[in-house]
């Protein structure tokens, strides 16, 4: 894996990491904040893209999320989704400010 990663200067997780935050991107359009289950569920709905079959055929899990974006400075926290929502993990769309600005395209 080192070696393949020197030849071609990327690293695997890396340029999914970039696609999964496209990806996220796009989900947060009408959000402020997301549960990490309600994530999972929108990027395993994506047919034409990796999610629904990850890892060994099988989706993507929050974990695996979290270790994609944990590079761009991005952890799950406790929230709440809405009024009287009970807490969960997940993430709030001003923690990707960051990598969004650098690793995604905006349409104007």
């Amino acid at each position: 894996r080192q070696a393949a990663i020197t030849l071609t200067g990327t690293d695997d997780d890396e340029a999914a990491g970039v696609m999964l935050l496209q990806d996220i991107n796009n989900l947060f359009k009408d959000c402020e904040r997301m549960k990490s289950a309600d994530l999972v569920d929108a990027l395993i709905s994506m047919e034409d893209r990796p999610w629904p079959e990850w890892y060994r055929g099988k989706p993507i899990t929050t974990r695996q999320v979290a270790r994609l974006v944990k590079p761009f400075g991005v952890k799950p926290k406790l929230i709440r989704s809405g009024y009287g929502a009970k807490p969960g993990r997940g993430y709030i769309l001003e923690d990707f400010a960051s990598g969004f600005e650098r690793y995604t395209v905006t349409s104007q």
